[in-house]
């Protein structure tokens, strides 16, 4: 999974959302990091292999100016910083967390969709010969593999360039290709606005620093105790604004979401955490969340939500602390972040 941080108010955005991801910085992510800002109708954008440190020693946060930004930091992959979030065009950049999930399809969707973008003219700069093992993994006609999430960009930008309707082209795009994941996206010529397209993710709106921002976590904000905070709903398409107005509506009509919650999930798993050391958040997922509620339904999920939650309530309170140390990446420069959480007794 990944991390990330989004903005939209009267600051400079590029600031405000670096300041939150290296808040959450190594919680997950770490491998590839991009960020994208609006400014005066004009996209910037900038993404590399590496981490936040990396980000940092190659780009310039003033070189991101505009009111309205995202960051986006992800796991592994197995090929270059084309593979890194965002993607896009000077139209659109879009960033996505999750999984496919229980949409089986959906690699057959992406691939398909693939061809249609490659027909309309666009060119898919995350295709590699690389071969790659999952099952899952879009591919272009010819059998190369391409990032699901650079295509999603371009059907973004070609119906907005043909509707000038940013929520169209959203939801066309997202909600052509689902998986069990928060879509973000921001356009040139909507430089006030954040959209998101949330199926089933955990997804933080607060008030940040005169503005609104969002990210999967409240340790990502300068003050996450905050009461006035709240979640982006389960299928829901979104539009944050620069202004203080929140516009939501259905993302796809007719999801089915399950909201089953087994019986003592937050106690269960904080008995899990309970004198952890050195832990790190794949653990949390892989040896608690999927053990205590194993069943995958045939419709997305609330676990990753209230997952993240309990985790919140344990930094909060100082239950856990954050540990950030530098491990071994995957490319040039092989650095990565992760943090390891460990309980104070």
């Amino acid at each position: 999974m990944c991390i990330w941080a989004a903005y939209a108010g009267p600051r400079n955005a590029a600031e405000v959302v670096r300041k939150m991801i290296w808040r959450s910085y190594g919680i997950w992510g770490g491998y590839f990091s991009g960020m994208a800002s609006c400014d005066s109708g004009k996209l910037c954008y900038g993404k590399t292999a590496g981490d936040n440190t990396v980000w940092d020693a190659k780009f310039k946060v003033e070189d991101f100016p505009g009111n309205v930004a995202l960051f986006h930091s992800r796991t592994p992959s197995e090929d270059d910083s084309e593979w890194a979030h965002p993607f896009g065009t000077d139209v659109v950049q879009v960033a996505n967390q999750g999984c496919f999930g229980v949409f089986s399809q959906a690699a057959a969707n992406y691939s398909k969709l693939a061809a249609e973008m490659l027909g309309a003219g666009y060119t898919c700069r995350s295709a590699t010969t690389r071969h790659m093992e999952w099952a899952w993994q879009p591919k272009l006609p010819d059998g190369r593999p391409v990032h699901g999430n650079e295509i999603v960009a371009y059907a973004a930008d070609k119906i907005y360039r043909e509707t000038g309707d940013a929520i169209k082209a959203v939801r066309g795009s997202f909600g052509r290709c689902p998986g069990e994941a928060v879509g973000l996206a921001i356009f040139a010529g909507e430089p006030e606005t954040i959209y998101i397209a949330n199926m089933n993710q955990r997804v933080v709106l607060a008030h940040e620093e005169g503005g609104l921002a969002l990210s999967t976590v409240r340790v990502s904000f300068s003050n996450p105790a905050a009461g006035d905070m709240m979640e982006i709903p389960c299928n829901t398409l979104a539009a944050v604004h620069g202004d203080g107005r929140v516009e939501m509506q259905e993302f796809i009509p007719g999801q089915t979401i399950c909201r089953e919650v087994p019986a003592n999930f937050r106690e269960e798993a904080i008995k899990w955490w309970t004198g952890k050391k050195d832990t790190v958040i794949d653990t949390y997922w892989s040896e608690f969340l999927s053990k205590f509620w194993p069943e995958v339904p045939e419709v997305p999920d609330t676990r990753a939500i209230l997952a993240y939650r309990v985790l919140d309530e344990l930094l909060i309170t100082g239950k856990l602390v954050q540990d950030v140390r530098e491990v071994k990446g995957l490319l040039t420069p092989d650095r990565c972040s992760r943090t390891f959480f460990n309980w104070v007794d």
